[in-house]
């Protein structure tokens, strides 16, 4: 999760959706007085060879909820400051609450049009962090029986609903 006071956005990091990716890359960007919190060890390597580390995040941490983070930010600086994420985790009493939910299928477009928003020189670079971390390949839809996709299908009905999924 990053909050830039510097360039006024908000990323909001979910699980399963290049959060770890994102991350990295936009902390290239951040300024001595952003916060940026810790992620996993092997993958602070690759941002600290950007010159960047975890600074600022005292009590907040990765995958905190909207709601949390707005809590913690306050509502002034909630409204005037970008926020974004990527899939998952972005409503409040279930009602979307960021600027922008970009979709993973659309990685690169959707995080080019946000740094544009908020006046990033994105140049498409993101690490493949945890690329190694799901050995199968196989589309996901390859993994559930029929039981668990209607699981599946109720537990994230609003998701499919509001991306336009098939599953």
């Amino acid at each position: 999760m990053i909050i830039s006071h510097k360039h006024k956005f908000i990323f909001i990091k979910t699980r399963k959706t290049a959060g770890t990716s994102i991350e990295i890359s936009l902390s290239r960007y951040c300024g001595d007085q952003d916060i940026i919190t810790p992620i996993s060890p092997k993958d602070e390597k690759i941002r600290k060879k950007l010159g960047k580390q975890p600074q600022h995040y005292h009590k907040l941490y990765n995958h905190m909820r909207a709601q949390q983070i707005k809590k913690f930010v306050g509502e002034e600086i909630w409204k005037d400051y970008y926020t974004f994420c990527f899939d998952r985790i972005y409503t409040i009493n279930d009602q979307v609450c960021v600027d922008k939910v970009g979709r993973f299928e659309h990685l690169q477009e959707d995080l080019a049009e946000i740094c544009d928003t908020i006046g990033l020189p994105f140049d498409g670079w993101l690490p493949n962090a945890k690329s190694d971390y799901r050995k199968d390949k196989r589309p996901y839809r390859a993994y559930y029986t029929a039981e668990q996709r209607v699981l599946i299908e109720k537990q994230f009905a609003k998701e499919i609903a509001l991306f336009g999924y098939q599953f």
